[in-house]
């Protein structure tokens, strides 16, 4: 889930800061979800693929096409 978040962030051109403000989450929390050290609440994961623009299934998958 990690890099999926990640090359989605990047994809869509937020920095983590940005996709924070979004998500109404920190900072540092978007970081520990794209390092692997820790994953979005699962009530949070609906709003996340909203804003990166895929189904939620998509989050789990490293491939972004």
């Amino acid at each position: 889930m990690a890099m999926a978040i990640k090359a989605l962030r990047e994809a869509k051109g937020y920095s983590p800061g940005e996709l924070a403000q979004l998500m109404g989450v920190s900072r540092p929390a978007v970081v520990k979800w794209e390092t692997g050290k820790s994953s979005p609440r699962s009530d949070k994961l609906p709003l996340l693929a909203q804003i990166l623009g895929v189904e939620v299934g998509q989050l789990y998958t490293q491939h972004t096409s």
